[in-house]
């Protein structure tokens, strides 16, 4: 065993422990997409390998049209937090469905599903109503924003050591200001740590953290 697949077998565990029954939609936030969507995708075979049904989907799936997404300018902060995703879709195509046993589309443009049961457990393109203790696992940025957080059983957030993100962009100068300026609001406005029951430390994704934060 390694010390991510542990981190993800702990994670699992609680997750199942404390939501042993019924549909789950969980939420994996972070200030990197890859990031969230690589950890999502491991977490979705770990669940799976309990026996318990899992859809995946993104929130990479749910951006506006580029006119919406870039009507303040294609540097700016505020409308990359504001307008890159439609949350009410995000809210009433996927999650609230999913929730209530009823057809659901894993991203925008994709066919309502059409009442199989999901093909593998892990797969992007997942088919519904899902079964009974199905988990939904949802990866991506702002996803614990205040309009969104009713809609989660259970959220984790995985942060990077900002030097790390630097080191590893290929950004160009605008971009990476556009998006930092967009999690600094992000920040501000959501908290999303205090949002989420499970924070982790993914800066190196070999040696990922489990961070116990105590914010008395």
């Amino acid at each position: 065993m390694t010390a991510r697949s542990d981190l993800l077998l702990a994670v699992a565990d609680e997750l199942l422990q404390h939501h042993p029954r019924g549909r789950v939609a969980v939420a994996i936030d972070g200030i990197d997409a890859r990031r969230t969507t690589r950890f999502a995708d491991e977490l979705a075979i770990v669940i799976a390998s309990s026996g318990r049904p899992v859809v995946r989907a993104s929130h990479e799936g749910f951006h506006r049209p580029p006119a919406e997404r870039y009507a303040r300018g294609e540097d700016s902060a505020i409308g990359y937090y504001r307008d890159s995703f439609d949350e009410e879709r995000l809210r009433a195509e996927l999650v609230e469905p999913f929730r209530l046993g009823d057809a659901f589309v894993t991203s925008i443009g994709t066919a309502p599903t059409d009442g199989t049961a999901p093909t593998d457990g892990i797969g992007g393109s997942a088919a519904g109503p899902a079964a009974p203790d199905t988990v939904l696992l949802v990866d991506g940025v702002f996803l614990l924003r205040p309009e969104l957080r009713g809609l989660w059983n259970a959220a984790a957030r995985l942060d990077v050591r900002p030097e790390v993100l630097l080191a590893e962009s290929d950004e160009s100068d605008a971009a990476r200001e556009r998006h930092a300026g967009g999690h600094a609001i992000y920040e501000r406005e959501a908290s999303p740590r205090r949002a989420a029951g499970i924070v982790i430390d993914d800066s190196d994704p070999l040696q990922p953290l489990r961070l116990f934060v105590d914010y008395c």
